[in-house]
């Protein structure tokens, strides 16, 4: 039987092992537990134009202006266009995707850099959560997989003629092993949490990087970091992550003195692009809050924020504001 060395425990790993045949053995590594990365904690949604009837081109062009026109058009439209048999994959299996109790349509929020609501979340601010439930369920088919929680891989094993044919890694003892294979795949997520104020689910950076590139794998734009500009604290200290659904159901930003500063950088005002929205909080040089007010229902709609802030900020939740800061969101590794 095949066997394939997979490192990392996220969506993209689990990904991977769904579109497997299941007459191949998966070695599954993760550093932490399975439960302990950042596709668990994603709160924000899942784009889903589909039902727009533009082949995708008003949400292409959304994205493209996003990423600051940086992108390659062709390249996101034709990923929006295949991402749509994806996510009907699931809708088809019966994903709990929101919907509106009366209509029991979907419940389509509207995002930063978005001009039209059209994302999907599950549990309101729990989507990555549920996600990860469903293919954890749906890989009960797979027999032949093998986890190793609190494995730390540290290095390639190579074989004679120098093809990868393993890894070696720390066990949960703290005992270096060797684990050999037919195949080496990593999904080991990003490395956000270089940087001090991060949303990054783990406090150890992804060594995936690092091992490749020390065996010849070219690494490409790792300049591109995204950095979210709300996560929930302060300059010096960060307790999670605000998704922008917040102030696509009508959270304003604001900064100490009660100002709508967005509204001096960028048409959308709140609902900018991310970089936009960083670089604005940034630029206050001051403590900035998301205005939480004009939310209908914040507690049943965010409940996972809404427990953070009564029990890292209260005093504010309580006077309808969150304190937010910037910081390097998640980045996605893997190759």
């Amino acid at each position: 039987m095949k066997r394939i060395i997979l490192i990392g425990s996220g969506l993209a790993a689990l990904s991977f092992i769904e579109a497997l045949e299941e007459d191949v053995h998966v070695i599954c590594l993760t550093k932490d537990s399975k439960t302990t990365n950042n596709s668990y904690l994603a709160q924000g949604g899942i784009c889903f134009s589909k039902y727009e009837h533009d082949s995708g081109a008003s949400h292409a062009q959304d994205t493209y202006e996003a990423g600051h026109l940086l992108g390659d058009q062709r390249v996101i439209t034709s990923m929006i266009c295949a991402s749509y048999e994806a996510i009907q994959k699931y809708i088809n299996q019966g994903i709990n995707f929101d919907r509106q109790v009366d209509t029991h349509d979907f419940d389509w929020a509207l995002e930063g850099a978005h001009t039209v609501p059209r994302i999907l979340h599950i549990g309101g601010d729990r989507t990555g959560y549920g996600l990860m439930q469903h293919l954890t369920a749906c890989l009960t088919r797979h027999s032949h997989i093998t986890t190793y929680e609190q494995a730390e891989v540290i290095d390639l094993v190579h074989d004679r003629d120098g093809k990868i044919c393993g890894v070696y890694m720390f066990d949960q003892n703290n005992e270096l092993q060797q684990i050999l294979g037919h195949e080496v795949v990593c999904a080991t997520g990003g490395y956000s949490n270089i940087f001090r104020h991060n949303s990054h689910a783990a406090s150890t950076v992804s060594s995936g990087h690092i091992i490749a590139f020390h065996h010849g794998v070219p690494l490409r734009h790792m300049e591109m970091i995204q950095f979210h500009p709300t996560l929930l604290g302060t300059p010096t200290n960060n307790y999670g992550l605000i998704s922008e659904a917040v102030r696509g159901e009508g959270g304003i930003l604001k900064n100490a003195q009660g100002v709508r500063f967005m509204d001096d950088y960028h048409p959308l005002g709140s609902l900018a692009p991310r970089d936009i929205t960083s670089r604005a909080i940034f630029e206050q040089h001051q403590q900035c809050y998301i205005d939480i007010r004009q939310v209908r229902g914040f507690k049943q709609r965010f409940p996972g924020i809404y427990q953070q802030a009564q029990r890292y900020c209260s005093d504010d939740y309580s006077q309808g504001y969150l304190p937010v800061t910037v910081g390097a969101h998640y980045t996605m590794g893997g190759y």
